[in-house]
């Protein structure tokens, strides 16, 4: 059975997974992009994966257009499981393909779709609409996370559909810098990995240090350049000496770098996903997480970490305090990180995905139903 992706890129937050995956997988994996890489990924420092051993199209990049090759591609390969990258233009087309042919076996990737603009609310309908009439051909849906899931069953996808699933880590976790450090005879160090932006927080997370400008702690924010603006606003709050602003940080250094630190915040307004939270716990260290971010799961589900409410900065500043008060909590912290590592391996997210093609596909009345590997009910976030 052989597997095709359609995205708009070869993802680096994907790429293990195949891999993974052609390793355990005896038939052939394709990935179908619409080009190699996007200039806003190359500034920070992507480059194309290495895709050993697995086969690849970039439809800018064929001698026919890109809906003759999708077409012709789909005729060709009509017995292949094609799982779809919602809202990618390769997706979108291998959608009108699949169509065409009698029982397609199709299964779709997707965060949750962020519906806080007017605009987006005014479609909500329309989306309902779309994915009702997709449970008719639609075999599996990976939702990210179990936000995803909820999202997505509002929206109409039959529960019976619904995974929760998950970004691979773009390295393997037993492969990070995990430097032992004990927090309790200096400042605690928390780190901000993220865009200057007001969906990410950052404006949460430094109206919340405000309060606390008297404590000893230090800041570290990677992701962008402060601006004219926020460094006059930091100076009058007497917070810029004690926050550190690394610019963007290229993603083969974030591991390394979230190591050298004893917290990370995640303060999103909204995130689909948020790889510095799974890319925190996988390196060792604590999280204070919103609730409306999708790698919220990692936080409850290893105890290595705080989940407050997104938007709410006394909630955000009373969870950094704690931690100032009693550092030890941090430590406890990254003990459950390190101990809940296994469960972050690309192989492990491949194995669980190959369990739903043969579940989906082979043996679905033989089978027990596989289940989320990130999970772990003996462990809640505090």
């Amino acid at each position: 059975m052989k597997i095709v992706f359609w995205v708009n890129i070869p993802s680096i937050n994907m790429a293990s997974l195949w891999r993974e995956l052609a390793d355990i997988w005896a038939e052939e994996i394709t990935v179908i992009a619409e080009e190699r890489i996007l200039e806003s990924r190359i500034k920070l420092g992507w480059q194309v994966p290495d895709l050993k051993g697995i086969r690849i199209f970039y439809l800018n990049e064929c001698l026919v257009t890109p809906q003759i090759f999708v077409y012709e591609y789909i005729q060709k390969h009509a017995d292949a499981v094609h799982i779809l990258g919602l809202g990618s233009r390769s997706a979108d087309l291998a959608m009108k393909g699949l169509k065409k042919i009698s029982n397609p076996r199709v299964m779709i990737i997707s965060e949750r779709i962020d519906f806080r603009q007017l605009k987006m609310k005014l479609k909500a309908p329309i989306y309902y609409w779309r994915f009702l009439r997709c449970n008719r051909y639609l075999s599996a849906f990976l939702a990210m996370g179990n936000l995803g899931v909820r999202s997505f069953k509002r929206l109409g996808i039959s529960s019976d559909k619904l995974y929760p699933f998950s970004y691979a880590l773009r390295m393997n976790p037993t492969q990070t810098d995990k430097t032992e450090k004990k927090c309790k005879s200096r400042p605690l160090r928390f780190i901000y990995v993220g865009r200057n932006s007001k969906t990410k927080g950052i404006d949460v997370l430094l109206k919340a240090f405000v309060h606390l400008a008297d404590k000893e702690w230090q800041l570290s924010v990677a992701g962008f350049e402060p601006t004219l603006k926020m460094k006059k606003q930091l100076l009058n709050q007497g917070l810029y000496e004690k926050i550190n602003f690394l610019g963007p940080v290229r993603h083969d250094q974030i591991f390394k770098l979230l190591a050298e630190h004893d917290v990370c915040l995640v303060p999103s307004r909204y995130d689909g996903w948020g790889m510095a939270g799974s890319e925190a716990i996988a390196s060792g260290i604590g999280v204070i997480i919103t609730d409306k971010v999708g790698s919220l799961d990692m936080v409850k589900y290893s105890g290595a970490g705080r989940i407050v409410r997104a938007g709410n900065i006394s909630e955000l500043r009373n969870a950094v305090d704690c931690l100032i008060e009693k550092p030890e909590i941090a430590e406890h912290w990254k003990t459950l990180a390190s101990e809940y590592l296994p469960n972050l391996s690309s192989k492990r997210l491949a194995e669980y995905l190959g369990a739903i093609l043969r579940y989906e596909f082979k043996n679905k009345h033989n089978d027990v139903r596989p289940t989320y590997p990130l999970a772990n009910p003996d462990r809640h976030a505090q």
